[in-house]
C-alpha cells in the first residue's frame, strides 16, 4: 500500500504537467506539491482587460496560438465555477498551482490563432494518500469561439498522447505499465458539448505485484466557456468510470457557466 500511494504522488506530478497544455484541456495545470498557505484558486496576474497577447505554450506553433484578452467581469466567472472547497468532499485539500507549463500534445496543433480567451481559472485539490482533483476554465469572446476552441482540441489524437505520454512517463520511472483501457466518450453529456477521457493502466512493481493506476479527464463547452476537471488514483465503487460523484462536480462546473 505504501508504494502504491508513492505512485499516485508521481502520477499527480505528471498527470498535471502532461494536460497542461492548451491543446488539450481548458487551462494549463501544474505539478507542484501542495501548499496550506496557497489560496486554492489562481488566475492570471492582471485582473483589468490588457492588450492582446499570445498564450505561452512551449510544445505548440506560436503562430497558432490563442490570444488572451483578459476582462475583469470574466476572470471573475472563471474564478466562481471552478471548484471550491465546499465543492468537493472533506477529504480534499487545496494544494498550490504554481506555474503554468507542460509538454502538451504536439501532435495535435490546431490553427487557434483567430480565438480569443477573456478569462481564465482553476483549482487544485489533494488527498492525504496522494490522489489529486483540478477543475479549470476558459472563456471565449463568443460562443463560436468556445465551440470552435472544444472542437478543436477534443479528438482521439489527444486521447493517444495522453495515453502513450503517461505510459512512457511511467517507464521512465524503472515501471511496467500496461494500458488497460483508454477510451474517449462523449456521453453521459456535461455541456453542449462533452469529452471524457479514460485511461487506465496496470503497473507490475519490483516485487511483481500488479496495481491499476486510473486517471480521467472530463471536460464540457457551455455557452462561451470550455471546462473540465481531471483525476488521478480516484476510483469509482462499481468500476466503471467516470464515477457519478464526478459527473456531478463537471457538471455543477457547467451549471455555473450556463449564461455565459
Amino acid at each position: 500500500m505504501r508504494l502504491l500511494l508513492g505512485l499516485a504522488a508521481f502520477g499527480i506530478l505528471f498527470v498535471g504537467v502532461f494536460w497542461a497544455s492548451s491543446r488539450v484541456s481548458a487551462g494549463e495545470s501544474s505539478p507542484n506539491p501542495p501548499s496550506a498557505a496557497a489560496p486554492p484558486v489562481t488566475t492570471t496576474p492582471e485582473e483589468s482587460s490588457k492588450p492582446a497577447k499570445r498564450s505561452k505554450n512551449p510544445s505548440s506553433n506560436k503562430s497558432h496560438d490563442y490570444q488572451e484578452h483578459h476582462a475583469a467581469s470574466d476572470m471573475r466567472l472563471a474564478r466562481k465555477a471552478v471548484l471550491h472547497p465546499d465543492d468537493v468532499a472533506a477529504i480534499w485539500h487545496p494544494a498550490d498551482l504554481g506555474a503554468d507549463s507542460g509538454p502538451g500534445c504536439p501532435q495535435n496543433d490546431p490553427d487557434l490563432s483567430r480565438l480569443t480567451v477573456t478569462g481564465r481559472a482553476r483549482s487544485l485539490y489533494r488527498t492525504d494518500n496522494g490522489a489529486s482533483t483540478e477543475s479549470r476554465v476558459k472563456l471565449f469572446a463568443n460562443a463560436g469561439q468556445a465551440a470552435a476552441y472544444f472542437e478543436a482540441t477534443s479528438n482521439r489524437t489527444v486521447l493517444l498522447c495522453i495515453r502513450n505520454g503517461i505510459k512512457g512517463w511511467l517507464k521512465r520511472k524503472g515501471l511496467q505499465p500496461s494500458v488497460l483501457y483508454a477510451r474517449l466518450e462523449t456521453e453521459p453529456a456535461i455541456g453542449a458539448r462533452t469529452a471524457i477521457y479514460l485511461v487506465s493502466y496496470a503497473i507490475t512493481i519490483s516485487d511483481g505485484t500488479r496495481v491499476e493506476y486510473p486517471t480521467e479527464y472530463l471536460s464540457f463547452q457551455v455557452g462561451r466557456a470550455v471546462g473540465g476537471v481531471s483525476y488521478t488514483m480516484v476510483f469509482s465503487p462499481d468500476g466503471s468510470r467516470p464515477c457519478e460523484c464526478e459527473l456531478d462536480e463537471a457538471r455543477l462546473m457547467a451549471s455555473r457557466l450556463y449564461r455565459t
